[in-house]
């Protein structure tokens, strides 16, 4: 059988009689009709769901949130993981470079550790076992030592416990020599004088 060219071939059109040609633009014109009714009920539903996020973000506002982390957070589900890392280490980099204290950074880390993944290789013990760390870190700064004297090693989930008592009980400290100092002033005075 012999190829035709593509001159030669037939439009379908050509080859149907008037009244198939009718019935076929009718189903076309008939498929519009429901096409357009799915495209009304869509965006019916879309306006639905703009409204239940706009609601979602009012929430989120009134919960303290902002607008632009809501919306980074959305964005940032979407990214690797290893890109929003990156992007996380500029910024610190930069947060630097601004000299901005210790804190303000995404990450307290050098080697672009998280705090939260510090905590996890530190594998803290729950709650409970963390009071008494904490207690003798906030004990430890009332009598006026030293971070440097913390008892546990690096690695010891014990550790971040006891700095965070002993950066409360430095606070305290300096607070209660302030207003030992300074008697008549009022405690939210001397708090914000210490920081």
């Amino acid at each position: 059988m012999a190829k035709r060219s593509k001159n030669m071939e037939q439009n379908p059109v050509q080859t149907m009689t008037p009244d198939e040609l009718a019935a076929k633009k009718k189903e076309c014109l008939e498929q519009a009709i429901i096409l357009e009714k799915e495209m009304d009920e869509a965006k019916k539903a879309q306006k639905s769901v703009s409204g239940k996020i706009s609601a979602n973000k009012k929430a989120f506002k009134a919960l303290g949130g902002e607008k632009s982390d809501y919306d980074w957070y959305l964005e940032t589900r979407k990214r690797d993981t290893g890109d929003v890392d990156a992007e996380t280490r500029r910024r610190n980099e930069i947060a630097k470079l601004m000299g901005l204290p210790i804190g303000t950074q995404l990450g307290l880390f050098a080697d672009g550790q998280t705090v939260a993944t510090a905590i996890e290789n530190d594998d803290p013990k729950p709650a409970e076992d963390a009071a008494n760390p904490k207690r003798e870190g906030y004990d430890a700064a009332m009598s006026g030592k030293s971070e440097l004297d913390c008892p546990y090693k690096r690695g010891d989930g014990r550790r971040n416990y006891w700095l965070m008592g002993h950066k409360e009980g430095l606070k305290d400290n300096i607070t209660k020599t302030f207003k030992a100092d300074n008697p008549g002033v009022r405690a939210d005075v001397a708090a914000a004088a210490v920081n």
